[in-house]
């Protein structure tokens, strides 16, 4: 678990974002996995912004490697082996799972509303 929780520090944005976690739970902490699965995911969308201006291709493969990150969060709660789908230990819990998956239905919803330049797409 530690080598999980170093290798998601690593990908924290540098900004604050507990504005936007206080509408999931506001007793998350930065050493809680919630909070670093949240920050991973933050840190893809802000580069996924980033890039939408210019390249479908690199957008898509942010979307893909969030879903990724929500994935790695329900495989972690499954073998978890807790009944409820929570880890007290972990700092990780199953109502992430559904905030996560919202992110990423925002991010979609980004790619396919996006205005890219025509020869990127094809």
């Amino acid at each position: 678990m530690s080598i999980l929780k170093q290798l998601l520090q690593t990908l924290q944005p540098t900004e604050n974002f507990d504005d936007v976690l206080f509408e999931f739970q506001s007793s998350l902490g930065p050493c809680n996995v919630d909070y670093l699965y949240y920050g991973a995911c933050k840190m893809l969308e802000d580069i996924m912004d980033s890039v939408s201006s210019f390249s479908y291709l690199l957008s898509s493969d942010v979307l893909i490697t969030i879903q990724s990150i929500v994935n790695s969060v329900v495989v972690l709660l499954d073998k978890s082996g807790e009944p409820n789908g929570e880890n007290i230990h972990m700092g990780c819990s199953k109502a992430i799972i559904s905030f996560l998956r919202k992110r990423l239905g925002y991010s979609a919803h980004k790619l396919l509303s996006a205005d890219f330049p025509s020869e990127d797409v094809g």
